[in-house]
């Protein structure tokens, strides 16, 4: 192999590469109380609002720059996953994630275009330059629009205080004065609908802080934590770690789409679920299954295992998977989230049969 095939082969790998950024997803909804954002799409609205609102920026800017620190600035997120903006846990090691997976995506490119694109998010993070700051504007603006035409439900359901997101456009301020105005505007009216907390926020934090949010994840976002998310399955539900591992693995490795999915309270986890072929019963045409629901005791109450559930559904729906299936002793709690019972069937080792739901 020459120089020029080693070259080009090398940027068809890091191509390939950030196609893993679609599997990120956001706590951002998109428009119309659609799916949960992934951060490719993010990435994507961002770089044409850039284009389209550059009039408005403080000063003068590069545009075609300000686009390319839009496109890039969340691929570290592959590695790092998606630290929400108004998770103080989650920021507490962000810059260490993303740190971290900056060297390995970036390093995959020639030598000379890493060192360009690693400049390049460096100076967006530093926000010291015009087509940073802007950048940042974007990066801001984007998703309380996204928000906003939702009725701030993002907000509400993370307690998130109108302070805290005053807190968070003092980034926009900095790249335009213009949308500035526009973000406060959009503040001020979701506080007067009640969608943003001028006082206390939930769980009694005072204003300007927002509440320690709950964060929902697939493994892919976070696949650091797959030795621990087999151990806490593996606790839950008597089944040996390496039957959960085996699983997670082929789901990481892309050999299969059936996912696992958790809800974190900061580090610890709390909530969680996956998607597998067939859960150990008799009606194998009843596929794909989703199994081991579990939510730890004292965080039940608060809708995790309905979230989970329909991060579930929404990502298996994104990728043609449906109907899903499930097996249960439950009655009254999956109908809450659109599951229908369907039939009995025969669970493996089991006296009695159990209930099958389906979502369609």
């Amino acid at each position: 192999m020459d120089r020029t095939d080693e070259r080009l082969q090398k940027q068809l790998a890091f191509s390939l590469e950030i196609d893993k950024e679609k599997n990120v997803l956001r706590q951002t909804h998109l428009s119309g109380h659609g799916r949960r954002e992934n951060d490719a799409e993010h990435a994507w609205h961002m770089a044409i609002m850039a284009y389209l609102l550059r009039e408005y920026a403080n000063e003068k800017v590069e545009i075609a720059r300000v686009m390319l620190m839009c496109l890039i600035h969340d691929i570290v997120e592959i590695d790092a996953g998606d630290t929400y903006a108004y998770d103080p846990e989650g920021l507490k090691t962000q810059k260490a994630r993303e740190d971290a997976a900056k060297e390995r995506i970036f390093s995959i490119l020639p030598e000379d275009q890493k060192t360009e694109l690693t400049a390049l998010f460096d100076e967006f993070e530093e926000g010291r330059t015009a087509e940073a700051r802007f950048a940042h504007a974007m990066d801001n603006l984007q998703p309380l629009l996204l928000n906003d035409s939702n009725g701030g439900s993002d907000w509400k359901e993370h307690g998130v205080t109108a302070a805290a997101v005053y807190g968070r456009q003092k980034g926009t301020r900095a790249g335009s004065e213009i949308l500035y105005q526009v973000t406060d505007r959009i503040i001020r009216e979701n506080i007067r609908r009640g969608a943003l907390a001028e006082g206390e926020a939930a769980g009694g934090k005072k204003d300007g802080e927002a509440a320690k949010p709950y964060r929902y994840i697939t493994l892919r976002e976070a696949p650091e934590r797959k030795e621990s998310a087999a151990d806490w399955f593996s606790g839950k539900w008597r089944v040996p770690r390496e039957a959960y591992l085996e699983c997670m693995e082929a789901y990481l490795s892309g050999e299969t789409e059936y996912g696992w999915y958790l809800c974190l309270d900061g580090e610890r986890i709390v909530g969680g679920m996956g998607v597998i072929e067939n859960d150990f019963h008799d009606r194998k045409d009843l596929s794909p299954n989703v199994c081991a629901v579990y939510t730890e005791e004292d965080c039940r109450g608060q809708g995790i295992a309905g979230r989970l559930l329909g991060l579930v559904a929404e990502d298996m729906r994104s990728k043609g998977i449906a109907p899903l299936y499930l097996v249960t002793d439950h009655t009254g709690f999956y109908e809450r989230y659109g599951w229908e019972f369907l039939c009995m069937v025969q669970g493996e080792g089991e006296p009695q049969p159990s209930r099958m739901y389906i979502h369609r």
